[in-house]
């Protein structure tokens, strides 16, 4: 069994061996290493970045899935969090954002559990920028104060990307005061035309746009055409700082050929500087990239005990849910877990009763309902959709909660897609189960 420490020599110094040595790597630790082990869960991480770097988005999906549908038999380490963040970018390129946003939650939730508060305002800046992608505003607002309220547990430098992205969104909401206030905080307290210049130029066009400054539009517009050649470069290119921020690209070509966000190089820079290492970039446009990591590493003799998790708060009180479930064993395993923290459970066994108990129900009985999917006389895809297209005064906003074994990324879209809130995966944990619904409820 190979230990952690030759794991990462061994991936450092594959840096630079052929694509096909260092898949070949990760493969064969991913057959012989059945144990789940730090060295199982980095050989996932590592060869999904592999595929994601080529632009194989799918293939990357496909390799981390196994581990994040079962990370809750790992023992826990921080690199679980970009795990799932890497999952998030991976379907945002593929412009999935809502089941890209229910992997970023996922990953939000463990940061919470295990106190990586660092991880809070990253995290809700990828919601914001997921929403932003398809012009909910308001949403994106939401999640970026968010991120703005964490900012005094985040590296300086994700001060500058935060204030950025507000500035962006307030201006897209005409909210140009504080458009301004941001763009200048951005700029003045936390360097920002140092760290993403043309960020901050694309910015201030806008900006200067919705305020109907024209001279300083044309001024902007007209850098900006000029500095397009150097904007192109930038993406691999010694001269822009942004190649590691979040959601940024260097050429529009590249969006429109894959939906891509630029979010895995920056996925891999917070990985570098968390291991106090340094990461440098060489590149000429059309030839190539050369990228140079060092990194510290000393055996620790004496490791630290695991932190232990913050459960849910476990209190439902007053709470009505309807459970809709088959299979007796889960159904008692579901009341069991739910009434243990004061609920009150109202089961039903297929998907045609979960409607008529609904339907027959005053608006607001339920407080939420957790749905099986593969079910007789009705399955719950078919439930939700009766439920979401009664026309009752809830019946767009109770929360349906997905409870199945199918849990791979296009199982969790289709639940999304069929309007349900949330995916919880069978077998059923307690904390994972009363987290996700105490989010909604």
């Amino acid at each position: 069994m190979m230990s952690y420490e030759e794991f990462t020599q061994k991936e450092a110094a594959l840096e630079s061996a052929p694509r096909a040595e260092r898949e070949a790597f990760y493969a064969e630790i991913l057959e012989k290493e059945t144990t789940k082990t730090d060295v199982r869960m980095m050989a996932y991480f590592h060869a999904a970045l592999l595929h994601y770097r080529e632009g194989d988005f799918r293939a990357a999906r496909e390799i981390l899935e196994p581990f994040v549908i079962d990370y809750q038999s790992y023992a826990y380490r921080p690199e679980i969090i970009a795990c799932f963040n890497l999952m998030g970018v991976a379907v945002y390129c593929e412009r999935s954002y809502a089941l890209a946003r229910f992997y970023i939650h996922e990953g939000l939730k463990i940061a919470r559990e295990n106190h990586e508060t660092s991880r809070y305002s990253y995290e809700y800046n990828n919601l914001a920028v997921t929403y932003l992608a398809q012009h909910e505003y308001e949403k994106a607002l939401e999640a970026i104060r968010e991120a703005e309220r964490h900012l005094p547990d985040s590296d300086r430098e994700m001060h500058a990307y935060i204030y950025r992205n507000l500035s962006e969104i307030c201006c897209h909401l005409d909210r140009l005061d504080e458009a301004q206030a941001a763009l200048t905080r951005c700029v003045e307290e936390y360097d920002g035309r140092t760290l993403l210049p043309d960020d901050i130029l694309l910015v201030e066009m806008l900006l200067y746009y919705k305020l109907g400054d024209a001279e300083r539009y044309e001024k902007c517009r007209a850098e900006v055409w000029q500095k397009l050649p150097a904007m192109h470069a930038a993406e691999f290119g010694n001269t822009a700082n942004n190649l590691f921020e979040a959601f940024t690209q260097g050429d529009n070509a590249a969006r429109s050929q894959y939906g891509g966000t630029g979010l895995g190089m920056s996925i891999v820079a917070q990985l570098v500087k968390k291991m106090n290492g340094t990461i440098q970039v060489e590149s000429t446009v059309g030839e190539g990239s050369s990228f140079t990591v060092v990194l510290p590493f000393a055996i620790d003799h004496d490791p630290p005990a695991a932190a232990e998790k913050t459960p849910p708060a476990g209190d439902l009180r007053g709470k009505r849910l309807l459970v809709v479930e088959d299979n007796e064993l889960n159904m008692e395993i579901a009341e069991f877990i739910l009434k243990s923290t004061g609920a009150e459970v109202v089961p039903v066994f297929d998907g045609e009763s979960a409607v008529n108990a609904y339907a027959q129900a005053a608006p607001g009985t339920y407080q939420a309902i957790l749905m099986d999917l593969m079910m007789p006389v009705m399955d719950g895809y078919a439930a939700t959709r009766a439920i979401r297209s009664s026309g009752r005064p809830d019946a767009g906003t109770i929360p349906i909660i997905a409870m199945s074994a199918n849990a791979y990324a296009e199982d969790v879209q289709k639940c999304l897609d069929t309007g349900m809130n949330a995916h919880i995966s069978k077998p059923l944990y307690k904390d994972v189960m009363l987290e996700t619904i105490e989010r909604f409820v």
